[in-house]
């Protein structure tokens, strides 16, 4: 492989919080491209060319290659640095469990924390988009129950230990706070558990701060 680093392209206050957390935790070089969403930097065409969705985050490999989506991502990572141990090789008897949670975090769990952040991008109707919060909420707090019941680590995910499925398991979270985010949790121990021990990391702090801090 190419010595040269890692390309994160982020911005805070987004999901590039996973992949970066990720970088750290595997000790490999990279370096960081803003992309500042406010001003649409990236729905330009010169971001296209490294994105075609024009999504943050954008990984770029040390070969030049880049691609998007937070699974994507954590996977390639995983099996392009093996001796890490944050994903499961391939013959692994973790792997099926790792790939089925990570696909459903990244789809179920991120993208209805998206309908229930920003409910007015999935109605055409005003009056329609409390309806459309309330039932993404339904949808994550059942999600949430169903995680809690998977979860077979101590207090990790997967009983292999820290890995990605911490780290995307916090950012589903993320909507809720306080008082609220006390409520999801008080009857999910599971989840409670890994939630409180991926935030004790000293790695997962500091990005968290950086990412979602008051100064994000």
């Amino acid at each position: 492989m190419s010595s040269q680093p890692y390309r994160l392209y982020y911005d805070r206050m987004t999901s590039a919080f996973v992949p970066h957390v990720m970088l750290e935790e595997m000790g490999v070089d990279y370096e960081l491209v803003h992309i500042d969403t406010g001003v649409d930097a990236h729905e330009t065409e010169e971001f296209r060319a490294i994105n075609p969705n024009m999504l943050i985050p954008t990984l770029g490999l040390p070969d030049g290659r880049t691609f998007g989506e937070n699974g994507a991502q954590l996977v390639m990572l995983g099996d392009l640095h093996p001796e890490s141990g944050m994903v499961p090789r391939i013959d692994d008897e973790d792997r099926p469990a790792f790939l089925q949670w990570l696909f459903a975090i990244a789809t179920t769990g991120h993208t209805t924390i998206r309908r229930y952040s920003y409910p007015e991008e999935y109605s055409t109707r005003c009056d329609a988009q409390d309806s459309v919060r309330e039932a993404a909420y339904r949808q994550l707090t059942r999600f949430y129950s169903v995680l809690d019941g998977v979860i077979s680590g101590e207090p990790w995910f997967l009983p292999r230990g820290f890995g990605p499925l911490d780290i995307y398991t916090i950012l589903i979270l993320i909507p809720f706070e306080g008082d609220a985010l006390a409520d999801i949790l008080d009857t999910r121990p599971s989840l409670a558990r890994l939630h409180a021990a991926t935030h004790a990391r000293p790695t997962v702090e500091r990005l968290w701060n950086f990412y979602f801090g008051a100064d994000a």
